[in-house]
């Protein structure tokens, strides 16, 4: 669960705390950069809340760099997963060469 809002903000700390108490992956932040620090990759759903003050396009920034992040993440596992397949192939490769 990610929280947008100021942290000096009353509204926006019992947002969080409620998030808190039902989901314990729970994030405040106040900007889309405060994003890079956290993996989303893994979570099956993610919500979004903010506080009430916090202004429209700040939530929109933080859900457009939140679908990039995620988007980035999914392709630098596919990338790994078949650089891991690759050198898979190369070791057993490797072992049969050396057994002649």
């Amino acid at each position: 669960m990610v929280v947008i809002g100021g942290r000096q903000s009353s509204n926006t700390a019992k947002l969080f705390s409620v998030c808190k108490s039902k989901c314990e992956r729970t994030y405040l932040i106040e900007s889309a950069a405060e994003l890079d620090d956290i993996a989303l990759i893994d979570a099956d759903i993610i919500g979004i809340t903010a506080g009430a003050s916090t202004p429209a396009r700040i939530i929109k920034e933080v859900f457009n760099t939140m679908t990039e992040n995620i988007e980035k993440q999914k392709t630098q596992q596919k990338t790994l997963q078949s650089f891991l397949r690759n050198l898979s192939k190369i070791l057993i490769q490797m072992r049969r060469c050396m057994a002649l």
